[in-house]
């Protein structure tokens, strides 16, 4: 399967860069890789706000990556990433 493309949203780039500064570098970096080749990437994840499509993908204990996939264009918008409190 070909790679789905990846698409940063709002302030995600800064608190990813903020997560790479931590004991969870390697394991965001694994997600991200594992979210874009997968084939079915909403199942890797729980939904979190069933109206908006969002998915929450547990990185670590307290650090979450929120993401929407769109199939038709073969898309996955990274939300935010960051602890339990980017779901308000």
């Amino acid at each position: 399967m070909e790679p789905r493309i990846l698409i940063e949203h709002g302030n995600f780039r800064r608190n990813a860069r903020s997560i790479l500064k931590t004991q969870y570098a390697r394991a965001f970096t694994e997600a991200i890789r594992t979210l874009e080749l997968a084939e079915n990437p909403a199942r890797l994840g729980h939904r979190k706000h069933e109206d908006l499509e969002v998915i929450g993908y547990n990185i670590g204990s307290d650090v979450r990556l929120l993401y929407q996939v769109d199939y038709k264009n073969h898309v996955i918008y990274l939300l935010a990433v960051g602890s339990h409190k980017i779901y308000k």
